[in-house]
């Protein structure tokens, strides 16, 4: 399967944890309990059409790991001339030049796409548990060890990515089972248990299909496989699969195959986004340094290639 990442992801991801230990994230502030976990100096993005060449990253690279003691702290000033030619100093020399790194951190996306991208170091404040937690939180879930199996299972199976589910079930329901949203949608993947009963989830005398979907393995089951149909709906396009996740497939189709105008749908695929590169970096830089190694220009979309399923689909959810 193949997947395809936008360059649209914004460069802040805030969140927090409620009284139940739930965890919240979000691309914006959306209000006051929000606290900036992960930054972006430059507000850059990932698969930048201005990304430079990997030759010229890999200059940037050698000329920091050759600086040691004073120098190593000091800011890079830089720019590619018409050559493509990387130019460095220690301070603007002209108008051409643009801050590359402060205090020895590369800042500036277009030299290092993702990988400059740190979480904020622990900060406790008003009663708030660390933010590095909150991080702690996606890249260790809390998934039962049923959950953990069922999940790496329905990767497998549907040729999807263990980290990008974190991301989507973090962003979700921050890993709650129990989570129920205002409009009825349920468990870590939030399903709408009328979507679920598309995918085999059916009602019996003891259960209702909603209460079905708190079982981690039926709820990653159902969602797995829609998220997995909806990545083929829209061509592998990730975002667009995100929008149709959280919107529906019908807005998706009303917005002329893009992501639809609503607050909501925006930020979520941003948070999902950002979530994903924070939990995968190095995979998304290497597709950024092979493509640009190869002389061509950067596209607005990555190309990532999933290995295919190694069984075929059931005909619904367990």
């Amino acid at each position: 399967m193949a997947l395809f990442v936008t360059a649209s992801a914004q460069a802040a991801l805030y969140g927090y944890t409620d009284e139940r230990g739930v965890a919240h994230f979000s691309a914006e502030k959306l209000d006051a309990r929000y606290q900036l976990v992960l930054r972006d100096d430059t507000a850059g993005r990932f698969g930048a059409e201005d990304a430079v060449p990997a030759e010229a990253a890999q200059a940037l690279q050698q000329l920091l790991a050759s600086r040691t003691g004073a120098a190593a702290a000091r800011s890079v000033y830089g720019y590619l001339d018409e050559q493509g030619q990387p130019h460095f100093a220690d301070s603007r020399q002209d108008e051409r030049y643009e801050l590359i790194v402060r205090d020895g951190e590369v800042i500036n996306s277009r030299w290092n796409p993702i990988d400059r991208r740190k979480p904020l170091p622990p900060v406790v404040a008003s009663g708030e548990p660390p933010r590095k937690g909150l991080l702690a939180l996606v890249e260790k879930p809390p998934l039962s060890p049923a959950a953990k199996t069922a999940l790496r299972d329905a990767a497998r199976k549907h040729g999807l990515d263990e980290s990008l589910l974190h991301a989507l079930m973090a962003a979700e329901s921050g890993f709650d089972i129990d989570a129920v949203s205002p409009k009825g949608a349920v468990g870590l993947m939030q399903l709408m248990p009328a979507t679920a009963e598309r995918y085999g989830v059916r009602a019996d005398a003891k259960q209702t299909v909603a209460h079905k979907l708190t079982d981690p393995r039926i709820n990653i089951a159902a969602g797995s496989r829609y998220f997995s149909d909806l990545l083929k709906m829209f061509d592998g396009s990730m975002e667009l699969a995100l929008a149709a996740y959280n919107a529906g497939e019908g807005a998706v189709q009303r917005a002329g195959r893009r992501i639809p105008d609503y607050r909501e749908t925006q930020n979520y695929v941003k948070t999902v986004m950002q979530l994903y590169a924070h939990l995968k970096p190095a995979a998304v830089s290497r597709l950024l340094t092979a493509s640009t190694s190869r002389g061509a220009k950067p596209a607005s979309r990555v190309r990532m290639e999933i290995a295919p399923p190694s069984a075929e689909r059931d005909s619904g959810a367990e």
